[in-house]
């Protein structure tokens, strides 16, 4: 079948390989292919799913609540398995109570002092998971944090490199870019 490239971009993890493309069908329709490409038994083993371009935006969105899903999980890795599972499929909330029974020890560790009845919420818990990795992540953007992100990303500076820069999660820089709208002033 016949078809013209309108784009592609593509990401290698581990020995995978996933090929995006957009392109654009004989008919003129047009359709997003996924590719992977993943090695077995020695050989390369192919699989491609098209999807019509006017269903990218409901796959978009599922991908991004699985995506959050797995934000979720990785940030309570220190729950135990069955709470977890409970709170990632909505079926409950990990309240302090549940975090209390489960993992005292863990949580004493994050206590400070004045917190009521010594234990504290399971948000500040997996905010304090979060700050392990990036130090100012949930802290307020000042003027001139947003001065020096406008600055970084007019000069091209990646989203992986600023996340490095401003000590914040990947997720908060793409967040921040996007409420400046600096990609619809600077392409």
């Amino acid at each position: 079948m016949g078809h013209k490239n309108i784009f592609s971009d593509h990401v290698s993890i581990g020995m995978n390989e996933y090929v995006f493309n957009i392109v654009m069908s004989i008919d003129e329709s047009f359709h997003l292919i996924i590719a992977e490409s993943s090695p077995l038994d020695g050989r390369l083993d192919h699989k491609r799913i098209r999807i019509p371009i006017e269903n990218a935006r409901g796959l978009r969105d599922a991908l991004n609540r699985a995506i959050a899903k797995i934000d979720k999980i990785d940030l309570m890795k220190f729950v135990s398995r069955s709470s977890l599972l409970d709170n990632v499929r909505g079926k409950n909330t990990i309240d302090d109570q549940t975090i209390k029974t489960e993992k005292r020890e863990k949580v004493t560790n994050y206590i400070p002092s004045g917190t009521k009845d010594g234990i504290r919420s399971s948000n500040d818990i997996l905010y304090d998971e979060q700050r392990k990795l990036y130090p100012q992540a949930y802290m307020p953007w000042s003027t001139e944090d947003d001065e020096r992100l406008e600055k970084l990303f007019c000069n091209g500076t990646s989203t992986k490199e600023l996340a490095k820069m401003f000590q914040r999660n990947p997720g908060a820089i793409r967040s921040r870019i996007k409420k400046l709208e600096l990609r619809e002033k600077y392409g």
